[in-house]
Order: C-alpha cells, then sequence, then structure tokens
C-alpha cells in the first residue's frame, strides 16, 4: 500500500519532535503499551512539567494520542497507520541492548509490577462491595441492556470474560453461551464464589482461572464459511 506524502516542513516538524532523546525514549515506552504522565516521570526521572512537555510536541506533531481512563490520561502510540508505522519503523532500529533502552525496560517492567500490586490491593479490598462501587458510576441495567443488544439476542459457542470484575457478564450471558471462562488477576472478584449458579445448567457454569498464568498460545482457526 503506498504511503501517504506529506510536504516538507511538516516532515521536517515531525522528525524535530522524535529526534530529541527524551522524547524518542518515550516513544520506544509507547511501543510496549499505554502510560500515564506519573508512569513517564518515574521511568525517565524526570519532573513532570518536563514530561508533560515532551508529550505535547509530540501529540502536536501526530505520533502519539491520548485518552482519558477516569481520571488518568493515558498515551499511546497513535492511531493513525502512517504515523504508527513511522514510529515503529524508527523504534525497531534501536539496538535493544542499549544501555540506555535496558534501564528503561527495567524502570517500565518496576512501574507495571508497582501497579498490577496497587491495582489487585484496591480489588481485594473492595471485592465485597464491587457491583456496589461499580453502579456509582454508571448504571448497570443501562450498561448490561446496551450489552445484550449488542450480543445480538442470539445463542453463541463461548466467551471469555478477563479480568472485568465480579463476573457479572459471565452471569448476564450465561443463557445466551455454552461455555465461557473466566480469568482474573484477583481471585477474590472471580464470579463463581459470588454469583449465582444454582438455576445454571453444568455446562453454562463459569470457569474461573488466573489470568496471568494463561499463557499465549495460537488458537485462532481461519474460517472456512
Amino acid at each position: 500500500m503506498a504511503q501517504p506524502k506529506v510536504n516538507l516542513n511538516r516532515m521536517v516538524d515531525t522528525l524535530k519532535a522524535a529526534g530529541e532523546s527524551s522524547r524518542f525514549r518515550i516513544l520506544v515506552l509507547l511501543s510496549r503499551g499505554d502510560l500515564t504522565v506519573s508512569d513517564l516521570t518515574s521511568i525517565l526521572n524526570q519532573s513532570q512539567p518536563r514530561v508533560s512537555r515532551h508529550l505535547k510536541l509530540l501529540l502536536e506533531a501526530g505520533l502519539i494520542g491520548r485518552y482519558q481512563e477516569g481520571s488518568w490520561a493515558f498515551f499511546r502510540l497513535s492511531d493513525n497507520d502512517a504515523a504508527r508505522e513511522f514510529v515503529l519503523g524508527l523504534v525497531g532500529r534501536v539496538d535493544a541492548a542499549d544501555p540506555q533502552v535496558l534501564r528503561d525496560m527495567e524502570r517500565l517492567e518496576a512501574v507495571k509490577r508497582k501497579n498490577r500490586e496497587r491495582a489487585a490491593e484496591y480489588f481485594s479490598a473492595n471485592a465485597a462491595q464491587w457491583d456496589q462501587l461499580r453502579a456509582l458510576h454508571v448504571p448497570d441495567h443501562a450498561v448490561e441492556a446496551a450489552l445484550l443488544k449488542l450480543a445480538g439476542g442470539t445463542p453463541f459457542n463461548a466467551m471469555l470474560d478477563l479480568g472485568t470484575g465480579t463476573g457479572r457478564l459471565l452471569e448476564i450471558f450465561a443463557p445466551w453461551c455454552t461455555g465461557a471462562p473466566s480469568a482474573s488477576t484477583c481471585r477474590a472478584r472471580c464470579c463463581p464464589s459470588r454469583a449465582p449458579t444454582s438455576t445454571r445448567p453444568a455446562s453454562r457454569t463459569p470457569r474461573c482461572g488466573r489470568a496471568m498464568s494463561m499463557r499465549r498460545r495460537s488458537t485462532v482457526t481461519p474460517s472456512t464459511s
């Protein structure tokens, strides 16, 4: 597929945005996943205003995107295919054994580990009242009605619930699917210990597992229909 062309000044501005050490490090980090300003300040060991300035320039150049989750602002590589391919092309040429890259990756893993631990502590502390806490933000009935509408109202073979809370999704979709495994990072939130299953056929009883123990494997079979 032919790449879209840009004018000379735009290309120079884009290269200037990417061609600074801290901003390029940010691009390398975002190629590994979405991060907040707080995450990046910890990894780069720079002040919040300085990191925010770097992010602003990368946003203006169209190399990254920003989205909101609650009170948190997350940054990621641009959704624009050309911009993303451009960034990944640059990042892919960096030696993964470079000392600075290695330090950044170590700090990135430390930040992710800390975030996982903090999330697990929060969910463990609030598992018993998770349904009530969730209802404070969006009415459950509205969300569930919208999800059932999206499902189309026809039976399906299987669904997988990955870390979405108490397993309520498995409960509302149980009448429509024949198999519904779930995987969560917090055992206290898993559905079988909380959702009523006495009126559900055994084949439709959710099966709970640990998300962090799941191994990646290819299970997709191309359709022949």
